[in-house]
C-alpha cells in the first residue's frame, strides 16, 4: 500500500477528471456513428460504443478510475496496478505519436484538444505522478507478465467486436483486411514484446527508486 500526500491526491484527481472530461466532450461533439436507437436515429450511446473500440479510450478510463480512487482514498492498494496502468498509458502516447499521429486528423478544435489530452497530457501526467510518488512498493519480477493481461484481453476484444459484432478494426497496423492475418499476428506479437520490455524497464526504475526510499 502506497499513501499519497495532499499534492499527490490533487494531481491524481486532476488527471482522472481531465481524462473523463475529454472523453465526455468527445462523445458530445463527435459526429455520431450510425446508432442503434429504436427509431434509427444516431445516439450518444452509439458514439460511446464506437469509442470503446479504441485501446486509448479504454486505457484512459482505467487510468481515470485508478486516479480518482486513489485521490478519494488517499492511497493505492496496489502500486503494481498503478505501475501497470502507467506502462499502458505511456505506450498509448508513444505508439500514437510514432505510428498514428501522421495519419490521424482529429478534426475540429475540440476534437483536437481531447485527442491531445488522451494521447499526450494524461500519459505524461501519469508518468510524472508515478515518478513523483515516495515511498513506493517493490515490484516483483512477475508483474510485467501480469501487465500483459490487459493488452492480450484487448486483442481478443478487438477480434470479437470486428468478427462477431461486425465492427471495424480500429488501427491500421492491427487490421487483417489491410495487413492480412499474418501481419495481424506479427503486429500483435511485436506490441506484446514492446509492452513486456517497457514493463521490465518500469520495474527496474521503480525498484531503484524504492531502494532510495
Amino acid at each position: 500500500m502506497v499513501f499519497l500526500s495532499p499534492p499527490h491526491r490533487l494531481f491524481a484527481a486532476l488527471i482522472g477528471i481531465a481524462s473523463i472530461a475529454a472523453t465526455l466532450a468527445l462523445i458530445y461533439i463527435l459526429q455520431p456513428v450510425p446508432g442503434a436507437g429504436a427509431d434509427g436515429q444516431r445516439t450518444y450511446a452509439s458514439v460511446a460504443y464506437a469509442l470503446l473500440r479504441y485501446f486509448t479510450i479504454l486505457t484512459n478510463f482505467i487510468v481515470a478510475f485508478i486516479m480518482l480512487g486513489a485521490a478519494i482514498r488517499g492511497y493505492w492498494k496496489s502500486f503494481d496496478l498503478f505501475t501497470g496502468a502507467t506502462v499502458w498509458i505511456v505506450l498509448v502516447g508513444v505508439i500514437y505519436h510514432f505510428m498514428l499521429s501522421a495519419i490521424h486528423d482529429p478534426g475540429g478544435p475540440v476534437s483536437t484538444t481531447t485527442n491531445y489530452i488522451h494521447h499526450y497530457i494524461v500519459p505524461a501526467a501519469t508518468f510524472l505522478l508515478w515518478l513523483w510518488v515516495r515511498p513506493r512498493d517493490y515490484i516483483d519480477r512477475r508483474a510485467p507478465f501480469i501487465w500483459l493481461i490487459f493488452p492480450l484481453a484487448y486483442t481478443g476484444y478487438m477480434i470479437f467486436r470486428a468478427e462477431v459484432m461486425n465492427d471495424i478494426y480500429p488501427y491500421p497496423f492491427s487490421d487483417p483486411t489491410i495487413v492480412g492475418w499474418d501481419g495481424f499476428i506479427m503486429s500483435q506479437c511485436v506490441l506484446l514484446v514492446v509492452f513486456l520490455v517497457v514493463g521490465f524497464v518500469f520495474r527496474a526504475v521503480n525498484n531503484a527508486l524504492h531502494g532510495r526510499g
